[in-house]
């Protein structure tokens, strides 16, 4: 004997979650809300189901596989929505720097102007980077003249690490054949 689900499609065995009221504001449907309330998501949790867009959108098809139906283009940006809101979210504050801290610096280092070297990357790194180059570009080609040079790329890697752009001298903008 199966009971007809309460109409807005969330039955009373789901704990209510931190993510009912975002997925609500998104515009999630009642199937797609009920399957994630029912995987107890929370917004930490779904922050971390994938790393990356692309790592989202395999496990969106997942669902669409879970639930036997292909979701529309607002429920697939939904989903993205609500991804952003929970990484947002999950991401700690940065820590505020002391306003005297900056005073007493020397001003070579205040102004970013002398800088050591990032930490070179490891091999696997370096073919990670590649590979995420050569599927997002597929028709660009990678030779020693267009590959960028090492410090180039361990100066890159270190910003996105750091989430912190700043300007790349032209002495480093170099491939790996000028390198």
């Amino acid at each position: 004997m199966a009971s007809e689900p309460p109409p807005d499609g969330v039955g009373s065995a789901f704990q209510s979650s931190d993510l009912d009221e975002p997925m609500t504001k998104f515009g999630f449907s009642n199937d797609v809300r009920a399957k994630l309330l029912e995987e107890n998501f929370d917004t930490a949790s779904f922050a971390m189901i994938a790393l990356t867009l692309m790592e989202l959108d395999t496990i969106i098809k997942a669902y669409e596989a879970d639930l036997q139906r292909e979701f529309t283009r607002k429920e697939v940006a939904a989903f993205r929505q609500l991804w952003q809101f929970c990484q947002q979210k999950a991401q700690p504050a940065p820590p505020q720097p002391l306003a005297a801290s900056a005073s007493t610096a020397p001003p070579s280092i205040a102004s970013g102007w002398s800088e050591t070297f990032p930490a070179k990357l490891d091999a696997n790194m370096l073919r990670q980077m590649r590979l995420d180059f050569e599927t997002a570009y597929p028709s660009e080609l990678l030779d020693p003249n267009s590959m960028p040079g090492a410090r180039l790329l361990a100066l890159t890697a270190h910003q996105l690490k750091k989430r912190e752009w700043k300007w790349i001298p032209w002495t480093m903008r170099l491939s790996q054949s000028q390198h």
